[in-house]
């Protein structure tokens, strides 16, 4: 397993940002994208959404990504182009649940939400590589809302200072700058141990 930030040390580098910073992780780190309420996406979507992210990207963390990809989608975050004839992104998505559902239900007749893992993630494969059944397909290359889905969803994960933690990343470059290369420099550096001014 690789090293990984605690709270408290991670915390204890947020004392060298801005107060605009510092509150954007605080706000992330108490609410974890949680929305009170979806407006993307209707509780069905919500349930598959919430099932194929759980496949995707398994966490500890507790990141709330459905609530994540109902702010986002159809924000303009990440890649702006669109392929010509292709859908904007909130339909774009809601066609691929669409989707992942009939080519669950072609290949096992059951909801992907109701599969065991190993059939999600040959569906979710299947998709990936443009070999999904159903007519959403027809209208929409499953490989095309694949990137675009995980992509996006990817973002909201990475942004979020738990998953920070997890992979060691440290926080905004600045002050400093990003001189240091791995977590126990990082460490050093923070503890202004001899040789932190070095690397």
């Amino acid at each position: 397993m690789p090293d990984r930030f605690t709270l408290g040390e991670f915390q204890a580098l947020m004392k060298h940002w801005d107060q605009v910073e510092w509150q954007v992780i605080e706000e992330r780190l108490s609410g974890n994208f949680s929305r009170p309420q979806l407006e993307q996406f209707c509780e069905d979507e919500a349930a598959t959404l919430g099932a194929v992210l759980q496949r995707l990207i398994p966490q500890e963390e507790g990141v709330d990504l459905v609530g994540f990809l109902d702010w986002a989608t159809g924000k303009p975050l990440g890649r702006g182009d669109r392929q010509p004839g292709m859908p904007d992104e909130p339909e774009l998505f809601r066609l691929g649940l669409q989707g992942i559902n009939e080519t669950s239900l072609a290949r096992f007749r059951s909801h992907f939400r109701e599969l065991p893992g190993t059939q999600q993630d040959e569906v979710l494969q299947a998709i990936q590589e443009g070999q999904g059944e159903g007519e959403i397909w027809k209208r929409i290359p499953s490989k095309y809302f694949f990137i675009r889905f995980y992509g996006k969803a990817l973002m909201g994960y990475f942004a979020h200072p738990k998953a920070w933690m997890r992979i060691g990343f440290p926080g905004p470059s600045y002050p400093e700058g990003y001189l240091w290369v791995n977590i126990g420099q990082v460490r050093q550096r923070h503890r202004r141990q001899p040789g932190w001014d070095s690397f």
